[in-house]
């Protein structure tokens, strides 16, 4: 006679009930690098950016066209005789100027998205969910840095393109300008990003803001010629890393340059190669984000 299932052995049917109550999930495995983690970070850093696209890529624009009209209007606009000044003064003063312009509203922006998603997320507590994830620390990095890289990019292609359709200006290397935009771009978010950790308060980003970046962008040979100013100056130049990118940009742009192109584009590398490094260690750490 068959033995029923009633009939069977008590650790028969344990086994079966463990067999079937077992469940059916796996944890999900990562590779060294946990891509769609880093990718949902920067594409949060990103969205959130697109979300108000308005401001933030009419205001940029808007910015550097003002920028552009004051300097063509302090060379043309005192003539006399309706504008029609020197047309070829005018003519090199965009060409000039445009490339400058277009750097400085981009690592500006690079800078400002990094700093200020970090201080948004440590005084709204969102950066413990991000710590508990399974992600590194460069990862973590990694997605703010991106994000702030990515939008920078897109802020800097308008701005040269309003460039070129409004003001005429021709990209003498697309690739190098490229290249140029790309490490600006990213030093910047990196500097951002160690501004960003380093900052408790609101106060403290803008404080680094107007003392640091600002400064560096005024004074990096984007607005004015280096030969213009004193010998004794010209040390400020050489140590600020924002002359470098306007210079590499610049002679991408309109083959112009103060310096090696080389050398400013082992510069930029090599800063951004520290900064980075340095923000890794402070994210691994916990600095200012870990209670």
């Amino acid at each position: 006679m068959t033995a029923t299932p009633a009939a069977a052995p008590a650790a028969d049917r344990q086994a079966g009930l463990e067999t079937r109550s077992a469940p059916r999930w796996r944890r999900r495995r990562y590779g060294r690098v946990n891509w769609a983690g880093v990718w949902a970070l920067t594409r949060r850093g990103v969205r959130a950016f697109m979300t108000d696209a308005v401001a933030y890529l009419c205001g940029p624009l808007v910015t550097a066209g003002l920028f552009l009209a004051v300097f063509v209007l302090a060379i043309d606009g005192g003539s006399g005789d309706g504008g029609s000044g020197d047309s070829g003064a005018v003519r090199a003063l965009t060409d000039f100027v445009a490339p400058g312009i277009a750097a400085f509203m981009m690592v500006h922006h690079a800078f400002q998205h990094a700093a200020a998603m970090l201080v948004m997320d440590k005084t709204e507590g969102v950066i413990q969910d991000f710590l508990m994830a399974p992600l590194s620390p460069l990862e973590v990095m990694a997605g703010y840095v991106l994000s702030a890289l990515a939008t920078a990019l897109m802020i800097g292609a308008l701005i040269l393109l309003m460039m070129m359709l409004a003001a005429g200006l021709a990209i003498e290397r697309p690739l190098a300008l490229l290249g140029f935009a790309f490490l600006g771009a990213l030093l910047f978010s990196l500097i951002g990003t160690l501004v960003g950790l380093w900052a408790e308060k609101w106060e403290q980003y803008s404080a680094a803001e107007s003392f640091l970046i600002l400064p560096l962008g005024v004074l990096s040979g984007a607005f004015f010629e280096i030969e213009a100013l004193a010998e004794s100056w010209r040390w400020a130049i050489a140590v600020n890393p924002f002359h470098y990118v306007v210079d590499g940009m610049r002679w991408s742009a309109i083959d112009s340059a103060t310096g090696s192109p080389l050398l400013a584009a082992a510069v930029v590398a090599l800063l951004s190669l520290l900064l980075g490094a340095a923000a890794w260690r402070l994210f691994a750490v916990g600095y200012h984000i870990k209670p």
